[in-house]
């Protein structure tokens, strides 16, 4: 498997977004960005058209998407957590 990592767009004091950083127990990097004090991150998940957070973004090391999802969405947690686990 090639290395990935993902991205998480959040706001402070989002319970979802809190559970899902804690829930994605991918062995990989990640980075979390805060839409309310970064306004590119905002703009970035605003153009996935997704309207909840948080937004996850899947990169390969490529630069390939791999997957993008909104919400807690414990399917996708899961899913990831099994293909990518240690």
């Amino acid at each position: 498997m090639s290395d990935i990592q993902y991205i998480m767009y959040s706001k402070k004091g989002c319970q979802k977004c809190r559970r899902t950083g804690i829930l994605l127990k991918m062995p990989t990097s990640s980075q979390s960005c805060d839409i309310i004090k970064n306004e590119e991150a905002l703009r970035e998940a605003k153009s996935m058209g997704f309207s909840a957070l948080p937004v996850v973004k899947i990169i390969d090391n490529k630069g390939n998407v791999l997957d993008t999802w909104c919400d807690l969405n414990l399917s996708k947690i899961k899913y990831w957590n099994e293909k990518y686990s240690c």
